[in-house]
């Protein structure tokens, strides 16, 4: 995979959503930087006041690599509410591009430079586990968990249509233009997964140009899952919500 290209670091943002994810957000940041060099993308951590000391963890790194931020939220914690703050920071701080990432290594590090590249000609590109219809770069999955993530995309895509594979991946490259128009299309944003499918659809709508590219997605190792019955319930409600109800 390519290198990101060190004259356009200081433009592209990394979004990471945290909750208790002390064991892996290090390691991540320290591969990230390895791969694109120690002035490479600035890194923003959105933590949801993770008790187990990740902020501060990150803060640690901050002498060796300056351009990591953690910023420590107060408000309602969720996934969505995390992506959409760390967004408009960025977009605040000058970002060109917005990559959103997960912290436990599911999402492949060294895809990046090919994500950023293919913005060149995208408004939003995404990290695909689907890259056709039979195709998968899924690893350490059930075949179980691998047919309700299939099924997943099939519900999203039938409501929300976004002529995309993998509808609900959460590793996103976007153009800042195009996501400032994303963001400020509603008031408020689904809380927790259901922010990926709200965010492509209204992305489709706006007429956006949308690419998918192939990574691998690698399952958890280490921590918990922040899977819940509410943010399954969510999912199932949000489709429903912005296919029937204005954006």
């Amino acid at each position: 995979m390519g290198h990101i290209e060190e004259a356009a670091t200081d433009s592209i943002y990394i979004v990471i959503p945290t909750f208790n994810e002390r064991e892996n957000i290090v390691p991540l940041i320290e591969e990230i930087m390895r791969l694109h060099g120690a002035r490479g993308p600035r890194i923003v951590v959105m933590d949801d006041n993770s008790p187990d000391g990740t902020a501060a963890a990150v803060l640690s790194m901050r002498p060796a690599f300056p351009d990591v931020h953690a910023i420590v939220r107060r408000g309602p914690r969720g996934y969505g509410h995390a992506c959409a703050e760390g967004m408009a920071y960025a977009i605040g701080q000058g970002a060109a591009l917005v990559i959103t990432m997960d912290a436990d290594f599911s999402h492949a590090p060294e895809t990046l430079g090919e994500m950023i590249d293919a913005a060149r000609e995208a408004d939003l590109v995404i990290g695909s586990r689907y890259v056709s219809a039979r195709e998968s770069t899924v690893r350490n999955w059930s075949a179980g968990r691998l047919w309700l993530s299939r099924l997943a995309n099939l519900y999203v895509n039938w409501l929300t249509p976004a002529g995309v594979h993998d509808a609900t991946s959460g590793f996103r490259c976007w153009r800042a233009g195009a996501l400032s128009r994303v963001l400020g299309g509603s008031e408020g944003h689904a809380a927790g997964y259901a922010f990926l499918t709200e965010t492509l659809y209204r992305a489709r709508l706006a007429g956006a140009r949308i690419k998918e590219i192939g990574s691998v997605y690698r399952g958890r190792t280490k921590g918990e899952s922040k899977m819940s019955l509410a943010i399954v319930a969510e999912a199932l409600w949000i489709p429903l919500r912005v296919r029937f109800s204005r954006l």
